[in-house]
């Protein structure tokens, strides 16, 4: 039987017992390259890295800015509603200080001065109205125009009464009976549209657009003022004979 033959191209193997030829192997040689060169092998590679990228980029873009522009958003508001609480708690303290009566509609925002830390707790981070939004001449909330010097007496539902809300008058000292709240809404959440509102209870909070605002009581005379009616005396009559 004839020895096992090495293909064409292969080296023969070394004769039984003896050391092994210079140019022997014991594998095929592997096949020649394409004969293209490095650099273009590179270059293929990174064009297909950029196409890759240009593809990739814009759609992560896409996904991702909204997510980032609503955080900013949701940023905003809370900024806001901590406006809208530290003047709620400033009120309250105007009235402790004042025979427990609100603050005037002309001047409601140099009342508040004193009791705040600084003049930028007036302006919404969501809006920019033309002029010194940081300044002393502008301001992004409202005061309840019902509220007009009230004494707390007057105000049997405090939590249910709005004292400060968002508005899109910007003047210096802007009060109104809620006519100026923003529709659209300034806010926008996952839960819908909305605006900030704080009560004469303190509280403040974020209040969806679709909900009508609650219209509190205010007495005209405080309770401790008022006189009870007094029964017409009758004159006395003769006993019957």
């Amino acid at each position: 039987m004839p020895p096992h033959m090495p293909p064409a191209g292969y080296p023969a193997p070394p004769p039984q017992g003896g050391p092994p030829p210079n140019n022997y192997m014991p594998y095929a040689p592997p096949p020649s390259g394409s004969g293209m060169p490095t650099w273009a092998k590179v270059l293929i590679g990174c064009t297909g890295c950029f196409v890759v990228g240009l593809i990739i980029i814009p759609i992560l873009a896409a996904i991702l800015f909204p997510v980032f522009g609503s955080a900013r958003g949701a940023a905003r508001q809370v900024s806001c509603l901590s406006n809208m609480k530290q003047l709620a708690l400033a009120s309250l303290m105007y009235t402790q200080d004042y025979d427990e009566r609100m603050p005037m509609v002309q001047n409601w925002q140099e009342g508040m001065v004193p009791y705040i830390r600084r003049e930028d707790v007036f302006h919404c981070p969501e809006v920019s109205p033309a002029g010194d939004i940081a300044g002393l001449n502008s301001t992004a909330y409202a005061y309840n125009s019902a509220l007009d010097q009230v004494r707390l007496a007057q105000v049997p539902e405090p939590k249910n009464t709005v004292l400060h809300f968002e508005t899109t008058n910007f003047s210096r000292n802007a009060s109104d009976a809620l006519t100026s709240l923003p529709h659209p809404a300034r806010h926008r959440k996952s839960s819908g549209a909305g605006n900030n509102v704080s009560f004469v209870d303190g509280h403040a909070v974020f209040w969806p657009e679709s909900d009508p605002l609650p219209e509190g009581r205010i007495l005209t005379e405080a309770p401790d003022t008022f006189t009870a009616p007094v029964a017409p005396s009758t004159p006395d009559t003769p006993p019957s004979q």
